[in-house]
């Protein structure tokens, strides 16, 4: 028997059957490596998240816009029925000129073994905005409501603000609130009362 043992431990095909046996065996760390690097990704992001949502979300600034409020009557026919209504909608001004300066500061974060890169800054958004001499409609049972305009800025996320937004609007000093004043030309920002 142990001359049957010794021929069958130097044949090729022993040597492949070991060979196949340590490299299965191999695979059990390696599987216990990657599983251990998907768990830190994993939790890496899930620090990263809880971080960003602490500290205000990814930003961005877009705008500023005027909203200019416009009421249109309407009429319309049902059979015998005749309903009369008043339509409001937005006419939106962009700036006829635009400069933005900002001043962004980094910092790390530490949420347990991970750091976390943020960002804060300070932003001075200086415009000049005219009244359009011709609307591109016709209007001829509405009004164009000037002393309601509102300016709006987009923002990626509100509770990323760390201080009130202050507006210089014709020399008066005013003050932003949250919220776009229900124009749907940005889903999140500020807006503040512009009279034009």
């Amino acid at each position: 028997m142990l001359q049957g043992m010794r021929k069958w431990s130097g044949s090729p095909l022993s040597k492949l059957a070991i060979t196949l046996f340590i490299g299965l065996l191999l695979l059990i760390p390696l599987a216990a490596i990657k599983d251990l690097m998907r768990e830190r990704e994993y939790r890496r992001d899930e620090a990263k998240t809880e971080v960003i949502n602490q500290w205000g979300g990814w930003q961005h600034i877009a705008g500023p816009v005027l909203a200019v409020p416009v009421e249109e009557e309407y009429t319309e026919h049902y059979g015998d029925k005749t309903e009369v209504g008043i339509l409001r909608h937005y006419l939106y001004i962009l700036p006829e000129s635009l400069t933005m300066e900002g001043d962004i500061q980094s910092q790390i974060r530490q949420k347990g073994i991970f750091d976390i890169e943020l960002y804060s800054g300070l932003f001075t958004v200086n415009g000049t905005f005219r009244k359009p001499e011709n609307p591109l409609w016709n209007m001829e049972q509405g009004k164009i409501l000037w002393e309601d305009t509102r300016l709006i800025l987009g923002l990626g996320d509100v509770k990323g603000l760390s201080q009130d937004v202050d507006l210089i609007w014709n020399d008066s000093p005013l003050k932003f609130q949250g919220g776009t004043s229900g124009t749907e030309i940005f889903p999140v920002g500020i807006s503040a009362a512009a009279p034009f």
